[in-house]
C-alpha cells in the first residue's frame, strides 16, 4: 500500500491552494515571514539531494503577495537528511520506509525533538503497542486533527511547547503522552 497513499499525498499536495485565509478556495496561508519562506525553500530545495522522489515545493504568489510556498512530499528520504532532523516550518512532508516496528522507534527516537508523531495503520493493537516507546508528547494514530487544548500535547525530549495550555504544565518531570485514535468501525 505505500504507493497508494505515496499517490493520494502527492495528489493532495498538488491540490492545496495556498492563499489568504478568508475565501473558500484556499486551503492552507502564508508562511510567517519572508525569512521563513527563504528557509522554506531552501529546504525543499536541499531536499531534493537527500529524497527518491519530490513533488511539488514551490514559491507561489497570491495576489501580489509571495510568501506563500506550495507543499512539498518527499519520499524514500534517509535518517541523516536534515528534513527528517531538523525543523523545517514549511508545508513540507518527508517520508521514508521501516521495515520494522524496533527501527521505527529507533528513528523516531534519535531526534532532539518530540513533540508529536503520526502514524497511518489498519492494525490498531500494533500502533498503541507502537507509540508508548515513542519520545513524542502526542502520537497521533490515523488522524492529525484531535489536539485537545486541556491535554499534553507535547513537551519532550527539547521540544518545550505543548503542555502549557494543559493543567499539566507543572508536571515537567513527568514524561505523559497523548495518543488519539481515530477508529472507524
Amino acid at each position: 500500500m505505500p504507493d497508494l497513499s505515496r499517490a493520494q499525498r502527492h495528489a493532495g499536495a498538488a491540490a492545496m491552494r495556498p492563499g489568504v485565509p478568508l475565501p473558500p478556495t484556499s486551503s492552507m496561508g502564508a508562511i510567517m515571514d519572508g525569512q521563513q519562506t527563504e528557509r522554506s525553500i531552501r529546504f525543499a530545495d536541499e531536499g531534493q539531494k537527500s529524497a527518491n522522489r519530490v513533488a511539488s515545493g514551490k514559491q507561489v504568489t497570491v495576489e501580489g503577495k509571495g510568501l506563500f510556498v506550495q507543499p512539498t512530499n518527499f519520499d524514500d528520504v534517509g535518517h541523516d537528511s536534515p528534513l527528517i532532523g531538523d525543523e523545517v516550518f514549511g508545508p513540507d512532508c518527508a517520508t521514508t520506509p521501516i521495515d520494522t516496528e524496533a527501527g521505527l522507534i529507533v528513528m523516531t527516537n534519535d531526534s532532539i525533538f518530540g513533540t508529536s508523531c503520526f502514524a497511518r495503520t489498519c492494525n490498531l493493537s500494533r500502533a498503541l503497542r507502537t507509540a508508548e516507546p515513542l519520545d513524542a508528547g502526542s502520537c497521533h494514530l490515523a488522524t492529525v486533527d484531535a489536539l485537545l487544548t486541556r491535554t499534553p500535547f507535547g513537551g519532550l525530549t527539547r521540544s518545550g511547547f505543548g503542555r502549557e495550555p494543559s493543567m499539566h504544565c507543572s508536571d515537567r518531570p513527568a514524561a505523559l503522552k497523548t495518543i488519539s485514535v481515530q477508529y472507524r468501525s
